[in-house]
């Protein structure tokens, strides 16, 4: 136990990213490293590793709520042709089933009926049509009926119009295709017009159909069948099929989990559909533009130009940049101040214009309580199943056409919510319809107070933050509590928190996902500059070297200052041209490209400490220096290079406070929740809790040689899991001591890039001895182990029952044919006549099988043959079900590994061996109510212990020291080996150091498994 020393100051900093925390207990006034430890938990989330090195995580909950519900969707529709089938068995209109497969009977009657008329490919579609000009007989009329329900189209559910990236325009485009060619062919239904097509040379199956043209089919067949059965087609048993065909439960009501406003606690968020919110969304954007054009002050825009463009929002949808420097007749080198962060556009009312594209006269003679009175109705027809209903309400209050009722009614309007709720929109509104910011309309209205009742540990998540959702947030701040309560029990509450959260953590998923590959091609550039500098004749080149490659391309090897030509050897040889930062270093700490670039020697010592503005505004060749930069630099860059001495003197003005407190949301709501230990972010003795910038601990850690401790160069390595700890450090030191410190140092090697670490003093005297000691030696990283059921229990495929081939039991898979890769494929498909017709077109096409999907092989009868029975001989494939219901599939993965040791009579240990459960074996002992583990393995069987994926070993073989190692999997090979990788190592798992011990190899070197607490404690488990 670590005992405070009375006279102490000590601060915890934390590294809090989407997938770990880092922490460090730093005692500042002696100077020591208390303590530090790491917790990686990116196993509490799923997905592919590649999906998660691009940045595409995935919560639990989504993939087992799209399975659930395809589930419920496969279910459903299974009762509902069983349902129809039961309601035409009662009216005698299809034959009695002897046995408990409605498919056979209804196999038998297809037979017949196809032997009857000749018709074998297109049966049920020949009868739909033959219905619908002669009589059927009942039994050819319940088949025609019950294929409806098979095949009765799509009907969307859905309140949001379709996202980009689904395939609901598909969808439509299909359906609107098929219209044409129903209408074109002179047609009256669908099932006339596929009952004209030849099945083998167009095809009928998979086409996109929609709801309404099988309700109209049965409707048209009903009353041509009516005339014939006048005393068996009633209007009750209409009624009743109809129901029974097309009935579609509405979405559940979610109201009740609508979160709760921000501002004001007990009202439910707003809907964004209303006009008000939608007119709050726009100003909020609005009220936050500034423009700013070449070597002119960023100014607000005037009340003038203001109003033009609030007229044209409250119309359209979004509103372009572009659209706005048109309409106020700006130049195109002016820009918005939102546009450097890549934003095109701002939002405009996406209700209004939405109404007004469909009836545009009415719209503009309705007065605003008219109008928010035809929202709502529109909003609350749309769970109105009739359309005939919907079309009366709209009919009944509105003088509008029929074409533009079906306009309206096919409207869909926002079904997101704002982040607060109606009564505070309506109190924010007048301040924003004034021009104020949203931020200083909600300081004007609800000032912040961080207040609150001191806690003597970090509450749980939930009962703090009720309405976060986002499951990457969640786990990242229930992970910190844990190692943070675990921080305050063990060494005491510390005097102040320092808190960075990685960059990935502030973006919303997509973000964190086009961040990720915007990352992975500057690695590509990166890679692609070194390779060039080694032909170039620079053997190892520095990351420096390589910062100046990409520079020097960037500004097309022209130095944007002085114009002259850039060559490779008075770069890297002669040292003519410099890096240099476009706002001085000093002033802001900004080490990133975008405040790069290069200068030839002559104009760097010129410029000085000082911006482009201020060091060479006013010369003759300023113009000519403005235009160089505005052919290569983006928009990031070129607002630095432009930028005013007022403009300046705005960035930096509280240059130490902006380091020291991160405005960005993800931070202010991590540093809240940390402040409920204090009572708030701060007291009477001080700030107590502070989001630190990233840029100044990066500083740090590269002026304090930090980086070297896990890197045998001076930059930062991610390949080992403890650079969070050392990320830790640097925060818990970072005050305006040292950014003060970090300022002047660069100031003074203003010339010499990069800064070297001897211009700033240590921390304490031995910091490095310290840092390398508690990172290498004290150091332990823990890691979430993954022990739920919540993986699939098999694999998707579903195989034949087996078949005994050549005397081994072998399953049958069905196959598109342009899947079969080779010849080989091709040699295990089943029936041997489709086998030569496929293998010959295989041959054909030059034996590409991708081209066998347009260019299909066919039977000798013409037949074609889109699908293929493949034998499948290394299947080891399960049955579950019963009866009808009984399928083969592939087990899942492994949940657990149970280890257990041979005894003799004596009860010593002889030998070793194990027991793997598979996810599917572990949730049936669940449902049967028996362990998950099992500890009972019978006579002289010893049950040690049992290993799951995340789980930790100490494991050393060949005289190795026993170390900790990750459990990163658990295969039956061998009965039973282990998947195992070193217990620091962040590397992806192609490139990891890797052991696949056998059990018995294990369990005979001594592997033990271990607990690893999330402050770094650990003890031996025997579970």
């Amino acid at each position: 136990m670590f005992i405070r020393k009375p006279e102490g100051y000590y601060v915890l900093g934390i590294d809090l990213g989407v997938a770990s925390v880092g922490l460090a207990l730093i005692e500042t006034r002696f100077g020591e490293i208390c303590h530090s430890s790491v917790r990686i938990f990116s196993e509490g989330m799923t997905g592919s590793e590649k999906d998660w090195e691009n940045g595409k995580e995935v919560s639990n909950a989504t993939v087992r709520r799209e399975a659930r519900g395809q589930r419920r969707q496969t279910e459903r529709r299974k009762r509902r042709i069983k349902k129809v089938f039961h309601l035409l068995r009662s009216y005698d209109w299809l034959p009695d089933v002897s046995g408990p497969n409605i498919q056979d009977a209804l196999n038998a009657l297809d037979l017949e009926l196809a032997n009857r008329y000749g018709q074998h490919h297109n049966l049920p579609y020949f009868l739909r049509a033959r219905g619908l000009d002669e009589k059927l007989s009942l039994t050819e009329l319940g088949r025609a009926i019950y294929h409806l329900a098979q095949r009765r189209g799509f009907l969307s559910n859905r309140k949001l119009a379709p996202k980009k990236d689904d395939d609901m325009g598909k969808v439509y485009a299909g359906i609107d295709s098929l219209r044409e060619e129903v209408s074109s062919s002179g047609k009256r239904t669908l099932g006339e017009y596929f009952a004209s097509l030849d099945p083998e040379e167009q095809k009928i199956r998979g086409r996109y159909t929609y709801r309404d043209m099988y309700v109209q089919e049965f409707q048209h067949l009903w009353a041509a069948q009516q005339n014939h059965h006048p005393e068996e087609l009633t209007a009750v048993r209409q009624a009743t099929l109809f129901r029974a065909l097309f009935f579609q439960r509405p979405l559940k009501d979610q109201s009740h989990l609508i979160g709760h406003c921000d501002l004001e606690e007990k009202e439910q968020r707003a809907p964004m559909y209303l006009l008000s919110v939608q007119r709050y969304r726009f100003l909020t954007a609005l009220n936050n533009l500034r423009l700013a054009g070449p070597g002119a002050v960023s100014r607000e825009i005037s009340a003038d130009e203001r109003q033009a463009i609030i007229e044209k929002l409250g119309q359209c949808a979004k509103l372009s940049f572009t659209e706005i420097r048109k309409m106020l007749g700006v130049p195109k080198t002016f820009k918005f101040s939102i546009e450097e962060g890549g934003e095109t556009k701002i939002p405009g009312n996406l209700t209004a214009s939405l109404i007004y594209g469909v009836c545009p006269a009415l719209w503009t003679g309705l007065d605003q309580a008219s109008r928010d009175r035809l929202v709502d109705v529109l909003k609350r027809l749309e769970s109105v199943e009739s359309l005939d209903d919907r079309a009366l309400a709209l009919r009944n209050h509105w003088d509008v056409s029929d074409d533009e009722i079906d306009k309206l009614l096919s409207l869909k309007l926002p079904s997101e919510y704002a982040s607060i709720s109606l009564r505070a929109i309506n109190r924010l509104l007048p301040l924003l319809e004034e021009g104020l910011t949203f931020a200083a309309a909600k300081h004007q209205l609800y000032p912040e107070t961080d207040n609150c009742q001191v806690e003597s540990f970090l509450p749980q998540v939930k009962d703090v933050f009720r309405e976060i959702r986002n499951p990457a947030v969640l786990r990242s701040l229930s992970e910190m509590r844990k190692c943070v309560n675990a921080y305050i029990r063990h060494f005491g509450k510390p005097d102040e928190i320092h808190i960075e959260l990685a960059r990935d953590l502030r973006r919303s998923k997509g973000d964190r996902a086009a961040m990720t590959k915007e990352i992975r091609q500057n690695e590509l550039a990166r890679k692609k500059a070194y390779a060039a500098l080694i032909e170039n004749g620079i053997p190892n080149p520095s990351r420096w070297e390589v910062e100046k490659f990409l520079l020097w391309e960037e500004c097309r090897r022209e130095c944007p200052y002085s114009g002259k030509a850039i060559s490779f050897h008075s770069l890297f040889v002669e040292q003519q041209f410099e890096v240099e930062h476009i706002i001085p270093y000093s002033r802001c700490l900004d080490d990133s490209r975008a405040n790069r670039t290069l200068a030839h020697v002559e104009y760097n010592r010129i410029k000085g400490n000082r911006t482009p503005v201020e060091a060479f505004c006013g010369r003759e060749d300023w113009p000519e220096m403005k235009g160089r930069f505005a052919r290569f630099a983006r928009t990031a860059k070129l607002r630095r290079f432009l930028m005013t001495e007022t403009d300046a003197a705005e960035l930096l003005k509280d240059f130490t406070e902006r380091q020291l407190n991160d405005t960005k949301y993800a931070s202010k709501l991590a540093a809240k929740y940390l402040a409920r230990l204090y009572g708030g972010k701060s007291d009477e003795t001080g700030m107590r809790v502070l989001s630190c910038a990233g840029k100044v601990t990066s500083a740090l850690r590269r002026v304090w040689d930090m980086n070297r401790v896990l890197n045998v160069v001076p930059e930062k390595s991610r390949d080992d899991h403890r650079h969070h700890a050392v990320d830790a450090v640097a925060i818990a030191l970072c005050s305006s001591k040292w950014i003060k410190a970090l300022s002047d140092a660069s100031a003074k090697t203003l010339h010499r890039r990069p800064l070297r670490s001897a211009l700033l003093a240590d921390p304490w005297p031995g910091f490095r001895d310290d840092l390398n000691q508690k990172i290498h030696e004290q150091t332990p990283v823990s890691h979430r182990p993954k022990r739920k059921l919540s993986a699939a229990l098999h694999g998707d495929t579903i195989y034949s029952r087996p078949q005994i081939h050549n005397g081994k039991a072998v399953f049958h898979l069905r196959k598109p044919v342009f899947n079969l890769e080779s010849e080989a494929d091709i040699g295990k498909i089943v029936d041997p006549v489709i086998r030569e017709c496929v293998r010959e077109k295989f041959l054909e096409v030059g034996r590409d099988a991708k081209r066998l999907e347009h260019d299909v092989p066919r039977m000798r009868s013409g037949v074609p043959i889109r699908t293929v029975r493949v034998r499948q001989t290394s299947v080891s494939a399960v049955a579950l079900g019963t009866g009808a219901a009984k399928r083969y599939v592939n087990l899942g993965g492994n949940h657990h590994m149970e280890m257990i040791a041979i005894l003799d009579d004596d009860c010593k240990e002889t030998g070793y061996e194990a027991s793997v459960v598979s996810y599917l074996e572990a949730n049936q002992r669940k449902r049967r109510a028996e362990p998950i583990v099992k500890r009972d393995h019978g006579l002289n069987r010893r049950f040690l212990f049992s290993l799951s994926a995340g789980d930790i070993v100490q494991y050393g073989r060949n005289g190795q020291t026993l170390g900790f190692w990750l459990v990163r999997g658990v295969t039956t090979d061998q009965k039973g080996r282990l998947d195992l990788c070193r217990l620091t190592d962040a590397r992806i798992k192609s490139e990891q150091e890797r052991e696949r011990p056998t059990a018995a190899a294990f369990l005979k070197a001594k592997g033990r498994k271990v607990n690893i607490a999330p402050i770094g404690t650990w003890t031996y488990a025997n579970d």
